[in-house]
């Protein structure tokens, strides 16, 4: 997770990961340390989420977090250090609205907008036939002005799904109308 937080997401993960090896890999040593030691890793910009998510990960029984301070839009290649091939799976629900600086998006040129900037920073990260699942509010898919930013996304990713949820999914943080983008 680019944008970790405090780790909601990133606990979620591992408990259903946790849950999902408990019924098909009962006694597999590998798979619990690989699950607990190799798995999971996330970036938050702030300090003080670094440190809750660490904490909270540490709760759910991740024994070895990949949790770190790192600005997730800045240098790509501060991300990679651990997997220089990208991530097979990035889950995230990012920040939204009105950044100070601008930040590229491809072939799509620049933006203030955070959400379309992880967005982008995501298909960087992400392996060739590798998953996300990302949390966008709905201006991402409605805005007309964000038209050229969605053909350039979807020119990269194969979009597998798009999940409305409801919306007050993610009170009291935000009452904005949210959708769930899952894609290759």
């Amino acid at each position: 997770d680019p944008a970790c937080g405090t780790g909601g997401f990133l606990t979620e993960v591992f408990r259903t990961l946790r849950d999902a090896f408990a019924v098909s890999k009962p006694n597999d040593k590998a798979a619990h340390e690989f699950l607990t030691k190799e798995c999971i890793y996330g970036f938050d910009v702030q300090d003080s989420n670094v440190g809750r998510a660490k904490i909270n990960m540490f709760l759910v029984g991740d024994g070895h977090t990949h949790i770190q301070r790192k600005d997730s839009l800045g240098d790509i290649a501060l991300l990679k250090e651990d997997n220089d091939l990208g991530f097979d799976y990035v889950v995230a629900n990012p920040p939204y609205g009105q950044g100070e600086t601008s930040f590229p998006i491809g072939d799509a040129g620049t933006t203030k907008r955070k959400e379309l900037a992880f967005l982008a920073r995501i298909v960087d990260l992400m392996k060739i036939g590798g998953k996300a699942c990302v949390i966008v509010p709905d201006g991402v898919l409605e805005n007309y002005s964000f038209s050229h930013i969605r053909k350039s996304f979807l020119a990269q990713v194969h979009l597998d799904a798009v999940v409305s949820l409801p919306v007050h999914a993610f009170a009291p943080y935000t009452k904005e109308k949210t959708f769930a983008l899952f894609f290759t």
